[in-house]
């Protein structure tokens, strides 16, 4: 619980009171928003601000008047019962907590408020507070005290690295595939030149070969004092973000765009590049319409040594547009090391430590914003709790002239607590404060704690911007052909996209689209076929363990799309000629009986294996 005095107008300082503000954070649930679904839930182009349309339940759900929506979850009580209420818009939009926002509640009550200061909020119309001076002051407090909680900002990007490691769609069957390719020597030692753009994510060196890197002018999004000026488009990371921490065992995932979102569909390839060399990291992605998710995992062998932790290296993604000469690289730095939890403090009933842990001399911004200085001791937290604490904390500022500087205490956590303090209007850039705080004990006992401030003007920082700087980029030709793997329910056997443009029936197993000048090639996979079925339903009857059901799921529809892999390939190579027509490429039917014929192969196959 938090509390602060409130000030009705710049110009008149007087104190209008006092309110109380409780949040209340509750843990997400695993059940719901661990689901792929939940990745989908924001638009890709959403900006920092922008309210978010809520779909389906979410933690704080069943205590809100109208839960699908989200409504109320900021409340004002007057005598234990709300008299107005804020949506989550509030949290998102003027406190920053996008990834907070389902799992936050917000109480203000506002009885501390001198009767005057109540008498204007509350009106006759009962249409909530009436929107004036004082619910100005009241709302500028909230936001003042809540927008930089070290707290409630350690919450939010915990809940950010949540969403971030959540699974945005099962890339183990691209993996596979492109390992059977990458083995087969014959055609992975040698290119068919394709019409479309590159959509499978590849390494640089397999996608632009091994050869010596070429010295060549990239863009990328960076602070105007690095490079030349450049044009839009660039690669862009979603949540934004330089570096990148990963756990050892457990997927990141990033969201990799362009700025403007409008640009992707003019993307011809994207590549990635990790520099050094990380064997144990993994790189998967899933393309999108206008964005791609990019799986990060680190899996280390079971003879890993610890010691060499941190593991750090660059990922480094290189693409290229339709239209612009340059290529454009994200650059991220990858750090590598096992979550180790801080040791629990040893905190006593009798603290005999207080200090500021804040480096000094804080900077005190000028602003609407409080500033938080982070304070320590050994003090166990409930010693400041309750109507009657055993330990009362009390600080201010001891310059000339300057007594009078609000000041609050936030609710002690783990032996840390945060003094929050609100520099008043006529304060000057460069003024040099000092402030104590002291905690004072039973029997007079008491610690004493003590900093300098400086009253300073906030920079605004340099905002990112399309920069042209020097670089490299591996050389080379394309070592496999580009393709897009997609799947066939039985709602789109209609749409005349198997061999010969026919539509699909109950025996079509898969088909390839040719590439074109705006698509690469397209490996099709009827997912409803009946053999198909009856075969996840023998899997079913045999009681198989779910992992290894999809075990031979993902080896049936890798080795499936393999083979139509090599079919395109096969069919380019052979040319019709006047002396010898067996070199002609297969018709329509033909192909579309081999396929068959191997899909029938390889479920009998693991029909009958162990």
């Amino acid at each position: 619980m938090m509390a602060g005095p409130v000030s009705v107008s710049t110009a008149d300082p007087a104190d209008a009171g006092n309110i109380s503000i409780r949040v209340v954070v509750l843990p997400r649930k695993l059940e719901e928003q661990d689901s792929p679904s939940e990745i989908e839930d924001d638009p890709i182009d959403l900006v920092a601000d922008e309210m978010l349309a809520e779909s389906g339940a979410s933690p704080i759900a069943s205590y809100l008047e109208r839960p699908k929506t989200g409504k109320l979850c900021v409340v004002f009580l007057v005598n234990g019962q709300r008299h107005d209420g804020l949506d989550n818009s509030f949290i998102v939009q003027q406190l920053g907590f996008k990834y907070l926002r389902k799992r936050m509640m917000i109480i203000i009550d506002v009885d501390g408020l001198r009767p005057e200061a109540l008498g204007e909020l509350i009106q006759g119309s009962r249409q909530g507070f009436y929107k004036g001076r004082v619910w100005e002051a009241i709302f500028g407090r909230v936001v003042a005290t809540l927008k930089g909680d070290p707290d409630l900002q350690k919450l939010e990007e915990d809940a950010e690295a949540e969403v971030a490691e959540l699974q945005a769609g099962d890339q183990k069957v691209k993996e596979a595939l492109d390992t059977l390719i990458d083995a087969h020597h014959h055609y992975a030692d040698h290119a068919i030149a394709g019409k479309g753009g590159e959509v499978g994510l590849e390494q640089a060196e397999s996608a632009l070969g091994a050869a010596t890197p070429v010295p060549e002018s990239l863009v990328s999004l960076l602070s105007p004092e690095h490079g030349q000026a450049a044009d839009y488009p660039v690669l862009a990371v979603i949540p934004e973000a330089s570096s990148c921490t990963l756990r050892p065992g457990i997927d990141r995932v990033l969201t990799v765009t362009s700025h403007p979102s409008s640009a992707w569909s003019a993307l011809a390839s994207l590549t990635s590049t990790v520099d050094p060399k990380v064997p144990e990291l993994h790189v998967a992605e899933d393309r999108a319409a206008k964005s791609a998710a990019i799986r990060l995992l680190f899996d280390p062998p079971k003879d890993f040594d610890p010691s060499d932790y941190p593991v750090r290296t660059t990922l480094r993604f290189l693409a290229r547009f339709n239209g612009q000469k340059e290529v454009r690289q994200l650059a991220i730095a990858l750090t590598i090391k096992p979550h180790t939890p801080p040791p629990e403090p040893e905190l006593l009933d009798e603290p005999t430590v207080l200090k500021v842990s804040t480096r000094q001399p804080v900077r005190l911004w000028l602003g609407s914003t409080d500033t938080h200085v982070r304070v320590r001791w050994n003090g166990k937290d409930d010693l400041t709790l309750g109507p009657s604490p055993r330990w009362v904390l009390k600080g201010g500022c001891v310059s000339t002239g300057r007594t009078g500087i609000a000041t609050i205490f936030s609710q002690p956590r783990k032996g840390r607590f945060s003094l929050l303090v609100a520099l008043p209007p006529d304060a000057t850039v460069g003024e040099e404060l000092r402030f104590e705080i002291i905690a004072a004990g039973p029997h007079g006992v008491s610690l004493t704690a003590a900093f300098d401030a400086v009253v300073s003007e906030r920079p605004e920082p340099l905002q990112p911007e399309p920069r042209l700087i020097s670089g490299f980029v591996p050389g080379g030709a394309s070592r496999r052909p580009p393709y897009a793997l997609r799947y066939i329910t039985k709602d789109q056997w209609e749409n005349g996209t198997c061999f010969g443009g026919e539509n699909w029936g109950a025996s079509d197993a898969a088909a390839y689209q040719e590439p074109t000048d705006k698509q690469p090639l397209t490996l099709l996979i009827n997912q409803d076929m009946d053999s198909l079925e009856a075969f996840r339903k023998h899997l079913t009857a045999r009681k198989l363990t779910e992992n290894e059901v999809k075990s031979r799921l993902l080896k049936y529809t890798s080795h499936v799309a393999f083979h139509l892999y090599q079919m395109y390939q096969s069919a380019q190579s052979l040319v019709v000629t006047d002396d010898d027509e067996s070199y002609r490429p297969p018709t329509p039917n033909e192909q579309r009986a081999e396929i068959h014929r191997v899909a029938m192969t390889l479920l009998k196959l693991m029909q009958v294996s162990r």
